[in-house]
């Protein structure tokens, strides 16, 4: 084992964490937020294997779950435990877990031979050759989050269904996770631009993935702050920008972010930001109090002033060439066509396999819908679905900004990986959706509570 350079700091995290239950949420999203780093690398056939700091967390999460169940257990004798009722949310993604690491197990070797996939070793390149499906370590691997997945969000929702922490705790936590995207981005811009000394060996310190930390376009530094490339830290982004002007947050953080994501040159930050915030007006159009409707207005001012500062930016010192390859001919550029012909191929795995999906770690798309699709088929998407739909449920039953801000972070999560994110391990979210469970299912007993209150008496 390589102890590297994030492990004292992972240390001081895990220190925290064990303190409270809600300590431990907010540590987690910090760890979390250092999507690219490792505190420790194992070495197995050649192979540096790391491990995202967010799920060894997990370890910590268990002890304060088994510690409210224990409390409970002794002040009522276990009955508090079996009166508590999960929310259809909690089954359905319990269902798709094992579904998903029933799939990854049998389905290579269901279809061994008559299925062609596209390696995720290999990155997105239809044309460097499709192979044979067959079972690997890269199913044990994915399955394995998947699991981890499945944990962090439990963890989150019980620990705020017994109100060992709040909303407002967790929204701390994502403002800290802000701040050090900001910081450590703007930092990262102009080490590159100058020249100072980067740290990769303690933000990108997980050697067993890729890490895309030195992309630039068109000659400008691509920003990726804590994340291993610019488009992953977009689409976190894009839903912690909802969530700090939705829980109106401090207007000088929303602006650094809102520039950071512009400085990530991703077409996912602005298509993302678009799509995220005509859901959220469509959904809350009657419920937008005059101070939010300000704010938004400010921030889109903002976008376009920004745009201005960008366009004449480029056509003072790029001839209006950064602008048009980056943003405008994404889609017709050598990476877009790839990434489109890997999803097209992806979606077509779903036939190939009568909707059952050919695992995870079998495939490699473009983007989460289609690696979801070809991943863990029709079955896995229903019951996602049915888990996903309680962060539109908070848009339309809330009244507090406080929830809307949460379910608003999980949707733009969620829309920047259907853009260009195909990875189903991002702690950040599953977390941030166990806490959007336990807000809907306080929201589904204060209406049956008020409907018992209102019916007649007998």
């Amino acid at each position: 084992m390589i102890i590297t350079g994030f492990f004292p700091l992972f240390a001081l995290l895990l220190m925290w964490s064990l303190s409270s239950p809600k300590n431990w949420l907010k540590a987690t999203i910090v760890c979390a937020t250092f999507q690219a780093a490792s505190p420790f690398l194992l070495v197995a056939a050649g192979r540096f294997i790391g491990m995202t700091p967010a799920y060894l967390m997990l370890a910590v999460g268990f002890f304060h779950v088994f510690n409210l169940v224990v409390k409970d257990v002794r002040a009522s004798g276990g009955e508090r435990l079996v009166a508590m009722r999960f929310p259809k949310e909690i089954w359905a993604l319990l269902l798709f877990s094992m579904y998903a690491v029933l799939c990854a197990v049998l389905a290579p070797k269901v279809f061994a031979g008559d299925v062609k996939i596209m390696s995720p070793r290999e990155g997105i390149s239809v044309s460097a050759g499709l192979l044979p499906l067959r079972f690997g370590m890269g199913n044990v691997f994915q399955s394995v989050y998947i699991v981890f997945n499945f944990l962090l969000c439990f963890f989150a929702f019980f620990i705020l269904s017994k109100q060992k922490a709040s909303v407002k705790d967790v929204i701390k936590g994502c403002e800290l996770a802000v701040w050090l995207i900001v910081l450590v981005g703007a930092y990262q811009m102009v080490a590159f631009s100058v020249g100072l000394y980067w740290p990769s060996e303690i933000i990108n310190s997980n050697a067993g993935g890729a890490q895309s930390f030195d992309q630039f376009a068109n000659g400008v530094k691509r920003v990726s702050a804590t994340f291993v490339e610019p488009s992953v830290m977009a689409m976190h982004s894009i839903g912690l920008l909802g969530l700090m002007i939705v829980a109106k947050r401090h207007r000088l953080l929303i602006g650094g972010l809102a520039l950071m994501l512009l400085l990530t040159s991703s077409t996912t930050a602005i298509v993302g930001c678009v799509l995220l915030f005509a859901t959220y007006l469509f959904l809350s159009f009657k419920k937008i109090d005059l101070e939010l409707f300000r704010r938004i207005t400010v921030v889109i001012v903002g976008g376009t002033l920004m745009a201005v500062l960008l366009l004449a930016f480029d056509t003072l010192f790029f001839d209006g060439q950064y602008l048009e390859k980056v943003f405008l001919n994404k889609l017709s550029s050598n990476s877009g066509v790839a990434r489109s012909q890997a999803d097209f191929h992806a979606v077509g795995l779903l036939f190939e396999t009568y909707g059952i999906g050919v695992g995870v770690g079998s495939n490699r798309a473009s983007s989460w819908l289609a690696n979801t699709l070809a991943s863990n088929g029709l079955f896995g998407i229903i019951f996602l679905v049915i888990t996903f739909a309680c962060v539109i449920r908070i848009l339309g039953k809330s009244a507090s900004d406080n929830d809307k801000a949460i379910s608003v972070t999980v949707l733009g999560m969620l829309i920047g990986a259907m853009i260009s994110v195909p990875d189903l391990a991002m702690p950040f979210m599953w977390l941030l959706l166990g806490v959007c469970i336990a807000i809907s299912q306080t929201l589904s007993n204060q209406g049956a509570n008020d409907a018992i209150a209102l019916s007649p008496a007998t």
